[in-house]
């Protein structure tokens, strides 16, 4: 399965895609660009984006982006997913 089929496939089943887990499940590092190069431009869809903000263990603000699909973006995914199968 290639890091494409990948992601589809973890959005399609409800996933939500951030920099920690796209490294560690898909070995992406730089999510923001792969998600828009591998998932939206080919399936012509724009991913929720929900904007997250903590802290790092120093006590310093970090903020990040959480991907995940709509219903009807999961629809138009599963229909990309058997076209690039």
């Amino acid at each position: 399965m290639t890091r494409q089929q990948a992601l589809i496939n973890h959005l399609i089943t409800g996933g939500k895609v951030s920099i920690k887990n796209g490294y560690n499940f898909f070995g992406i590092s730089n999510i923001s660009r792969e998600i828009r190069r591998l998932v939206e431009i080919p399936a012509n869809i724009e991913l929720n984006r929900e904007h997250k903000k903590g802290k790092t263990k120093y006590g310093q603000p970090c903020h990040w982006f959480e991907y995940s699909a709509t219903h009807r973006q999961k629809n138009v995914l599963k229909k990309f997913l058997k076209l690039v199968k």
